[in-house]
């Protein structure tokens, strides 16, 4: 989920979360995903409104995780803001995400080579 308020909905929902702080899946968080097994099914679910945010989160979640899903909220309803049925429809619902995963893990590669271009050799 985007924020701080939106994953504590969902814990009182029953349903874990974690908060992106945001609508982007950063380095540092995914290092702290990369601790769960890769058979850890994960479920993004953004605000509603919504439309490339989660597919973006989505395919670097695949780059570790074999079960990458997203969840969708009826229109003008955020995590935050859902009842409980609606917040357990969207997850008992939810589409599993079908990105290329050699696209995501090429992208990644990219994106860290980068970073280790920003760091003085020695």
């Amino acid at each position: 989920v985007e924020g701080p308020l939106d994953a504590i909905k969902m814990w009182q929902h029953g349903i874990p979360a974690l908060a992106l702080m945001g609508k982007e899946l950063h380095m540092e968080q995914m290092a702290l995903l990369l601790k769960k097994p890769s058979d850890t099914s994960v479920i993004v679910m953004l605000d509603p409104e919504e439309a490339v945010a989660p597919y973006k989160a989505a395919t670097k979640l695949l780059c570790r995780f074999e079960s990458v899903y997203i969840a969708k909220l009826p229109d003008g309803v955020d995590p935050g803001a859902s009842t409980k049925e609606q917040a357990t429809h969207a997850v008992q619902h939810a589409a599993r995400f079908k990105g290329e995963r050699i696209t995501a893990l090429t992208s990644l590669l990219a994106k860290s080579r980068m970073r280790m271009e920003e760091f003085p050799h020695t």
